[in-house]
């Protein structure tokens, strides 16, 4: 007999208000400052100028969290949206936007600097409300575009998906194993990359898969009544991805995933190696058409791929992921302090550190082999990804277990309980 109960959330007001609360609290207090950033970069300001106003902003987002009176949530929500004000006042002065109208156009300045997600452009032209999608649409009768529709049904379905997966969470946050799938508390503390197994980890990130989405998704929503659109944050990471670069490059948070490359990835290799950025054939070849062998890809005597090219592309990947260790472990810092300085600072760094080495041999075997993911069956290709991804989930995990961040979430939403 299966027996489904559903389970009130004990805190599900005051946690969502305190999340729109910062939310709320962030852009009033970044509009001054994102004019004022836009004005020094229309009037040419020079390099010395421009490290100082990097130093006084940066600094200024990233204190703002450490004074805001709020609980884990609150503090988690308002470190990473000013980590990433930073890194757009760097995009910015570096002039690595997304679209170049950006630094013309105030409209679409404010849009991209004060929003958690990116919007999409258009051509390089200005942001602006469309008449074919939104509140408007619906108004009009209007259905060419389906984006607010299709992100309304995606909401409601992830949002069941996480009320499901959240006795799961509850368990994990109490330490306690779970009546739902294999599902035990991790090791405490988690000292080996190897030391959980793949099911308990792989587990353990769909309730925190969902919750980002579905953060992410109630602004693109927001944006979407209003006629914008935006890029998709979560590309299905957790059941698509057919290698560590697909998962990270081009599934797994892509906004994160743009500043990074956009400001730090695309310039290194343009300093460094040009050749890098020419146009590349695609992944997978057109059906009929003839892939190029080892001697066909040799020209004038020399090697099908540049040392130095891939050597530099290592770099840059190791580097990104250092940043983004660098912004968890921030994160971490400033939302639970106690636990962080005294059990689980180092550990988020030590699991992007991994997981850029892991990208980092792929990138070497598809330039030295010619290996292609994409060539095996996707069962396989997706089995091996997550089999070489999830082992190290534990170093990701636990610094957010232990300062409550993972308790907090699991009181967020409703549960459904299923019980046999």
């Amino acid at each position: 007999m299966v027996e489904i109960t559903l389970l009130p959330a004990p805190d599900f007001l005051r946690l969502w208000a305190e999340a729109l609360l910062c939310l709320g609290l962030f852009g009033v207090l970044a509009l001054p400052l994102g004019l004022t950033l836009l004005f020094v970069v229309r009037r040419n300001a020079g390099l010395y100028l421009r490290v100082m106003v990097f130093t006084l902003f940066g600094g200024a987002f990233l204190t703002l969290p450490l004074v805001m009176p709020v609980g884990v949530v609150g503090k988690i929500i308002s470190a990473g949206v000013c980590w990433v004000s930073v890194w757009k006042v760097f995009e910015v002065l570096q002039g690595t936007v997304p679209s170049p109208c950006i630094l013309t156009d105030t409209r679409s300045f404010l849009l991209y600097f004060l929003s958690p997600v990116q919007l999409e452009f258009d051509d390089d032209k200005p942001v602006r409300p469309s008449d074919s999608t939104g509140i408007r649409a619906l108004r009009a009768g209007k259905w060419q575009d389906m984006s607010m529709i299709t992100l309304g049904l995606t909401l409601i379905w992830k949002c069941f998906m996480m009320s499901l997966t959240l006795p799961m969470m509850n368990s994990f946050a109490d330490c306690k194993p779970s009546f739902l799938p294999p599902f035990n508390c991790l090791p405490e503390p988690a000292t080996h990359v190897l030391s959980t197994t793949f099911i308990n980890n792989w587990l353990a990130t769909w309730p925190f898969y969902l919750f980002l989405s579905v953060v992410s998704d109630l602004v693109a929503f927001g944006f979407a009544a209003l006629g914008y659109k935006c890029v998709v944050t979560f590309r299905n990471p957790l059941v698509l991805s057919s290698s560590p670069h697909d998962f990270w490059g081009r599934r797994w948070n892509m906004v994160v995933h743009g500043f990074i490359r956009r400001s730090c990835f695309v310039p290194l290799l343009r300093q460094l190696a040009p050749q890098a950025l020419a146009a590349r054939p695609p992944t997978v070849p057109p059906s009929g058409a003839q892939v190029a062998t080892p001697e066909q890809k040799q020209v004038a005597g020399k090697p099908a791929v540049s040392l130095r090219s891939l050597a530099v592309k290592i770099f840059a990947a190791m580097l990104s992921f250092f940043l983004s260790g660098l912004m968890h472990e921030y994160l971490c810092a400033v939302a639970f302090p106690g636990t962080y300085f005294t059990l689980t600072s180092g550990m988020q760094m030590q699991f992007f550190m991994w997981q850029g080495y892991l990208t980092s041999t792929e990138l070497v075997l598809r330039a030295l082999t010619g290996l292609n993911p994409h060539s095996l069956p996707r069962a396989v290709s997706w089995v091996l990804t997550m089999a070489m991804l999830t082992p190290s989930a534990h170093l990701f995990f636990e610094p957010m277990r232990q300062g409550g961040f993972i308790k907090s979430v699991s009181h967020m939403m409703p549960h459904i309980q299923i019980r046999m």
